[in-house]
C-alpha cells in the first residue's frame, strides 16, 4: 500500500519569511534537479503569534503568501526519510525564531522532493469528471483530478522509490512508500494527514490514463515539448 500525505496545520505558529530570497523558487520546490544556489532560499522565519510547535511539517503557504508544494520538516522527519532514501532529497536549514527573536529549541529543513512523475491510475481511482484549461496559451489543455481517498497508485511505477509527487494527474499529490509510512510512525512523527492508496500491478501508460491530453498535445504540437517532460517525470 501506498499512502498520499497532506499537511495538517494548525499545530505551529503562523509565520512569515524574514530574510531575502526568490519568491520563485518556493514554486518549485517538488519535482527538479538539485538546487546548487542556496542564496534564492529562506534561512530564517518569524513567529506572529506566540503558539508552540507541535508539528514536524509545516507547508510553505504558511510562511509565504505564494503558496508553493514544498514544505519545511523538523529534523525528525527528515532523518526518517534519510534512513528510508539516502541522498535523494534535499534538505536546507532554516531557523523558526519566536515573536521576540529567540530560536525555537528544534531545527527545521526548508525539504526539496526530487522526484516527481505521473503514476496515478485515473480510471481505476475515483475521479472527478475532466476539466479543462480555460485561459490561453493553454486553452482547452484537459485537467485530470482525483479525490483524496480511492486513489490506486501504478505499482512498478512508483518501485523502488519512498516519497515522491506525482505529475498531470492531481489529488494524489505527494506520496509515501508502506516502508516510509512504517518509519515515519515508529519514530512518532506527526504533522500530516494520511490517505490509503492502493497499488495496481499495471504500468501507467499515458495513451490509456489520459487519451484526451495526448489528443491535445498531438493538436498543440507547438506546446507539446514543454509538456511532454511531465509524462517523462523525475526518477534520478
Amino acid at each position: 500500500m501506498a499512502w498520499f500525505v497532506t499537511v495538517r496545520e494548525g499545530s505551529h505558529p503562523t509565520f512569515t519569511f524574514e530574510d531575502g530570497f526568490e519568491a520563485e523558487t518556493l514554486l518549485r520546490l517538488v519535482g527538479g534537479p538539485e538546487i546548487t544556489d542556496v542564496s534564492k532560499l529562506p534561512t530564517s522565519a518569524r513567529a506572529k503569534d506566540t503558539r508552540k510547535f507541535t508539528t514536524d511539517i509545516v507547508s510553505v503557504g504558511a510562511g509565504y503568501a505564494g503558496g508553493g508544494g514544498g514544505a519545511v520538516v523538523s529534523h525528525h522527519l527528515k532523518d526518517a526519510i534519510e534512513a528510508v532514501e539516502p541522498g535523494v532529497h534535499q534538505f536546507f536549514p532554516v531557523v523558526f525564531k519566536q515573536q521576540d527573536g529567540t530560536p525555537f529549541d528544534r531545527t527545521f529543513y526548508l525539504m526539496r522532493v526530487r522526484r516527481r512523475f505521473p503514476c496515478v491510475l485515473f480510471l481505476e481511482s475515483d475521479h472527478q469528471p475532466i476539466g479543462s484549461v480555460k485561459v490561453q496559451p493553454n486553452f482547452g489543455q484537459p485537467l485530470y483530478r482525483c479525490h483524496d481517498t480511492g486513489l490506486v497508485i501504478s505499482q512498478p511505477t512508483m518501485a523502488g522509490h519512498h516519497l515522491f509527487s506525482t505529475s498531470i494527474v492531481t489529488g494524489g499529490f505527494t506520496i509515501m512508500s508502506d516502508a516510509l509510512m512504517a518509519e515515519c510512525k515508529r519514530r512518532k512523527i506527526s504533522g500530516f494527514r494520511e490517505h490509503p492508496a492502493k497499488e495496481l500491478d499495471r504500468p501507467w501508460d499515458a495513451e490509456t490514463e489520459i487519451p484526451e491530453y495526448m489528443q491535445w498535445l498531438r493538436d498543440h504540437s507547438d506546446l507539446a515539448p514543454q509538456f511532454e517532460r511531465f509524462l517523462v517525470g523525475i526518477r534520478a
